[in-house]
């Protein structure tokens, strides 16, 4: 369930990023068997069939990078100045070309007024 800007209403943990890169070896796996086990002589139905397999597997590529970027992302500029701190790993959703990607991201909250602050810009 989410709410309308995208943000998770249930706390679920994110996929680690080496999580992330075995699914992708996985899902690249099944389209190397799907290409070789199909037998339809269709090709339309079949280029129909590897767009949606391309698609998924372009929405993990997404998620990979964001979720490498998060990691590495440094938050010192702002908790060392005193006047924020880090708020909750939030899940978020992006529409990218290949479709919907989600990722998690930690918002920095400043301590004075209670809102969020978004670092990464």
């Amino acid at each position: 369930m989410s709410k309308e800007d995208g943000t998770s209403l249930t706390k679920e943990d994110p996929p680690s990023v080496e999580d992330i890169k075995q699914k992708i070896r996985d899902q690249v796996e099944d389209i190397i068997d799907f290409c070789t086990r199909t037998e339809s002589d269709n090709f339309f139905k079949f280029e129909k069939q590897i767009q949606t397999r391309v698609s998924a597997l372009g929405c993990m590529f997404f998620q990979l990078f964001l979720m490498s970027f998060q990691n590495k992302f440094n938050y010192s500029k702002w908790l060392d100045s005193g006047l924020y701190y880090m708020g909750s790993l939030v899940s978020r959703k992006i529409k990218t070309i290949y479709g919907e990607a989600r990722y998690w991201r930690n918002y920095v909250m400043t301590k004075e007024k209670k809102k969020r602050v978004d670092a990464i810009r």
